[in-house]
């Protein structure tokens, strides 16, 4: 039985709440704990991606990314289109960050023994 918060659950796909729920109360807590210390939020992005263009990147971990884009933005046309694009795709590339994430926490927690 799956005993994580509304909130994480959420954000977790299928798979991983299936494999989460077959761990003991303790291993979820665990789970949770790391989960939430390690998940993005998509509003978040979202906002620097409209109010400090080029900031959604470096809070994904993307720090090379941040600079390419301030070099595009220097032609205006190419840079106000990644700006963009860049706004109706962050929410989703938070989303896979996020999943990406859990899957790395039950690797780990597999491999740990936990």
């Amino acid at each position: 039985m799956l005993e994580i918060s509304r909130s994480v659950e959420k954000n977790l796909p299928s798979s991983i709440k299936t494999a989460v729920g077959q761990l003991s109360a303790d291993k979820q807590a665990m789970f949770e704990e790391d989960f939430k210390r390690k998940m993005k939020s998509s509003t978040l992005g979202l906002l620097l991606a409209i109010f400090l263009p080029g900031f959604s990147f470096i809070y994904r971990g993307h720090i090379g990314m941040a600079f390419v884009f301030w070099l595009t933005c220097a032609t205006l046309i190419g840079g106000f289109i990644w700006y963009l694009i860049e706004i109706f795709t962050v929410s989703k590339k938070i989303n896979d960050y996020n999943e990406e994430q859990a899957r790395v926490i039950m690797r780990d927690m597999k491999i740990m023994g936990h």
